[in-house]
């Protein structure tokens, strides 16, 4: 964490994996295929603020009108 370094800890695969639980099950899909594919290329586990991004990019395309 940029800030705060006692948030380091959500960076943990397991803290991020309890944010997951709560989101709608297409969304958590979603992010599943995003964790396998870093994992593959980069050998490593999204960090928490990869999953914030994943959050608002997702947010903002929920409030676009197709």
């Amino acid at each position: 964490m940029k800030r705060i370094p006692q948030l380091e800890k959500l960076n943990d695969d397991m803290e991020i994996l309890r944010l997951v639980s709560k989101l709608a099950e297409r969304t958590a899909d979603e992010w599943t295929s995003i964790v396998v594919r870093i994992k593959r290329k980069e050998d490593r586990y999204p960090k928490f603020e990869e999953f914030v991004e994943f959050i608002k990019i997702g947010r903002a395309s929920c409030r676009e009108r197709v």
